[in-house]
Order: structure tokens, then C-alpha cells, then sequence
């Protein structure tokens, strides 16, 4: 099928996907992702939501979580890889040598470079990075996510400021006649590989009730995605493992293009600013509420309910904010028109 007619099948990181060597696929196939009506896409609050989790939902599932992200000071993100060794097409000249088909040990060529590249921007936008540069997939790939899930664990102790957990990764996509497809966006002049946030739920039975949360947070960085950009990123995948996503609220799987880009493609997507600046706004936006509404949250409430703009409700328990999005897609207005609202409060008192 044409490229923008094939049906994504992404991996679902539970088992090694069986790649071919390098140069033995038909060849690579470029595309860019988007979303659809039907089947088990759902629209709503202006971003896509592809449901493979297994669950009956309806878009609605994109408004119901709380968005529980509020860094202080120390320490406020961590990026770890799961499956480190995860590699690029070496097409583009980009040589290294391999552990397994399309993986290798060298860090300076697989996705920790990548998140190296992350930490590096997140940085840039003043937050303070942890970046755990561990192959937890070599030598062996089974028990990987229980063993990057003891050193998150180890990392949150350690930090107990980390808001935001990034397991980050690269996508395998393969079609069924051989031929391999990397996923790119044309941004600003440059060709960007795509990046997809992947929500775990608790379908396949793992303790992992207040997935809705991880879901809230995604939606909203998704939405910082679509502001300014065209397709940089796929639509959110939710599936039925939880990815260690119960640990955090703030925890989320991020895969960066897939093993047909180069890596250069998977570098470009942060030198793009997409995500980081998107968290960067998200974060930002609820460090305001939990300043603003720590000193006045009655009036602020009553001040809104008054307007009648109930874009959201706040609660405030033992200093801690959570935002609840009725509406997602005006968040980021809801926000500074509450912050106005809170000046012409000062101004009147």
C-alpha cells in the first residue's frame, strides 16, 4: 500500500521485535503519521488519541485525568531508556557497530544520544535533568522494564523532586512484505522525525488505576506539539501495559521516530524544541496555579465561578495543585485568563 494508506502497527515493546539486518530489507519507506476518524482513533480536545489498550472508550477519556505536574526545586525530570540500545537506519552514513539488527551498545549512536539531546534542551529551558544512560535491554531484553523500573524507583527515592519521568525510545516499523518506514515531519525547512507519546493503562491487569493522570499530562504536552508545528508528532498511543507508568503521574513512554530514520532525523526533533518547550509550558502553567492558589484559592475560584468559566476546576490540598481539564484544548488560555483574573483582583483589593 502507499505510504499515507498503511495502517501503523507500532511494537509494543513487551517483546523483542525480529528485525531483518541492515541492507537485506526491500528498502525504506518514508512517511508521515497522522490521525483518522474511526475505527480506533478518537478525537477530542483537538489532538488524536489512538486506542490500542483494549478498553471501550470514547474521546471523553481525553478530559477525565488531572495533570499533577508542579516542579520545585531540585531535580524535576529524569530520562531513562528501557531499551537503550535501541538504534537508527544507518543509511545516512551514520555507522556503528550492531549488538542485534538496528541496536548497538555505542551511546554516542543509539537513544541515549538522543536523550542526551533532551536532557541538553530541558536544560536550556532551566530545568534541572537526571539522565540514566543504563542498557537495561543488553545483554539481555526480557526483564527489561523490571529492571528500569527498580532504578526509577532507586531515582525517586534519591530525588523525591522528580515530577517527570521519560522512558524514552525509537519505534519498529516494519511492513509485512519487508519493507521498513521512517516517520518524518517537514519543520522549518528540515526534515524531523516524528515523536509519539505512549500512555500505559491498567488493561492488561497491572496496578495502575489513576492511568487517566499519565493520559491528562500527555494531552497536554500533545497539545503544546500541535501549536506552531505540523506533524511533528504521531498521534498518543494508550496500550494496555503500564510501561511502569504507575510510579508517577508525570511518567511517560516517548518513542523518537522509528528504526528506519537516521539518527540525525531522531536529533533534529529536539533541536526543534517541540517537546521540551511544550513540557516547559505545561510545567510553567501549573507552578503559577500552585503559586497563585496557595494564596488565594477561594477568591480565585469564586472569582471564576462568578465569570462563569468553569474551563476547569482546582483543588488545593497540603500545598499541592491538581488542574482538571474540561476542556483541554483551552487550557492554555484558561490559564492566562486566570492569572489576568488574579491581577484585577490585586488591582481591586
Amino acid at each position: 500500500a502507499p505510504p499515507d494508506q498503511v495502517e501503523l502497527d507500532d511494537e509494543d515493546d513487551q517483546q523483542e521485535p525480529q528485525l531483518q539486518p541492515q541492507g537485506q530489507e526491500e528498502g525504506i519507506e518514508e512517511m508521515t503519521a497522522r490521525g483518522k476518524e474511526g475505527g480506533q482513533y478518537l478525537y477530542g480536545e483537538g489532538i488524536y488519541l489512538y486506542n490500542r489498550s483494549g478498553l471501550d472508550l470514547d474521546a471523553s477519556v481525553l478530559s477525565q485525568g488531572t495533570v499533577r505536574v508542579a516542579p520545585g526545586e531540585g531535580p524535576q525530570i529524569l530520562i531513562v531508556h528501557t531499551h537503550g540500545s535501541e538504534a537508527y537506519s544507518q543509511s545516512d552514513g551514520d555507522t556503528y557497530e550492531e549488538s542485534d539488527p538496528y541496536r548497538t551498545t555505542d551511546c554516542t549512536h543509539n537513544v541515549v544520544r538522543v536523550g542526551e539531546e533532551m536532557a541538553t534542551v530541558f536544560r536550556a529551558h532551566g530545568f534541572q535533568v537526571v539522565h540514566d544512560t543504563t542498557l537495561y535491554d543488553y545483554p539481555a531484553y526480557n526483564g527489561s522494564y523490571d529492571r528500569s523500573k527498580a532504578a526509577v524507583e532507586q531515582w525517586l527515592e534519591k530525588y523525591p523532586t522528580i515530577q517527570v519521568v521519560l522512558d524514552v525510545h525509537r519505534d519498529a516499523l516494519a511492513g509485512s512484505e519487508g519493507q521498513i518506514y521512517k516517520l518524518v515531519a517537514q519543520e522549518g525547512g528540515r526534515k524531523v522525525a516524528q515523536v509519539m507519546l505512549v500512555v500505559g493503562s491498567n488493561a492488561a491487569g497491572a496496578d495502575h488505576p489513576q492511568w487517566r493522570d499519565n493520559l491528562a499530562f500527555a494531552a497536554a504536552l500533545q497539545q503544546g506539539l500541535t501549536l506552531g508545528y505540523t506533524d511533528l508528532a504521531r498521534p498518543i498511543v494508550l496500550r494496555s501495559s503500564s510501561y511502569n507508568q504507575q510510579l508517577l503521574p508525570g511518567y511517560l513512554l516517548v518513542e523518537v521516530g522509528g528504526h528506519g530514520n537516521s539518527l540525525e532525523e531522531a536529533l533534529e526533533q529536539y533541536r526543534e524544541d517541540g517537546l521540551p518547550g511544550s513540557l516547559a509550558q505545561v510545567c510553567v502553567q501549573s507552578s503559577v496555579l500552585a503559586e497563585e492558589l496557595s494564596y488565594g484559592a477561594e477568591a480565585y475560584i469564586q472569582f471564576l465561578e462568578n465569570k462563569g468559566e468553569h474551563l476547569f476546576s482546582s483543588t488545593v490540598s497540603a500545598g499541592e495543585v491538581s488542574v482538571t481539564r474540561a476542556d483541554q484544548a483551552a487550557f492554555s488560555q484558561a490559564v492566562s485568563g486566570a492569572v489576568h483574573g488574579l491581577v484585577q483582583l490585586s488591582d481591586q483589593a
